[in-house]
């Protein structure tokens, strides 16, 4: 059953993203690269952060997205939710396009 909701969420959120975000390139490294952060390292993990008032079903894709995390690193990211964008360490953004204030002011800082 828990797989199930998994798939379903992550098919929900594919299917709601702009070819934009899609042809962007990802690439995972074990190492440091340029224009890469740690997802998470030497026992910590970077701050998930959740706008308030954005979709129910982002908040529990996000809280899956820690516990992968955590099952591949060890360390569980903290999960927030918040009405403005942080400063200082790197973090992981959840929302809707169109929805999210935070997504909203994260590109248009050109992030």
């Amino acid at each position: 059953m828990n797989y199930c909701i998994r798939l379903i969420a992550a098919v929900l959120l594919y299917a709601c993203l702009p070819a934009s975000a899609l042809a962007a390139p990802v690439k995972v490294v074990f190492t440091k690269a340029k224009g890469s952060f740690a997802v998470a390292a030497d026992g910590r993990a970077a701050t998930v952060i959740v706008a308030d008032g954005d979709a129910d079903v982002v908040r529990a894709a996000a809280e899956m997205f820690c516990g992968d995390v955590e099952n591949v690193s060890g360390a569980r990211p903290e999960l927030s939710v918040a009405t403005t964008l942080p400063d200082g360490a790197p973090h992981v953004l959840a929302g809707t396009l169109g929805r999210s204030p935070l997504l909203t002011a994260s590109q248009a800082l050109g992030k």
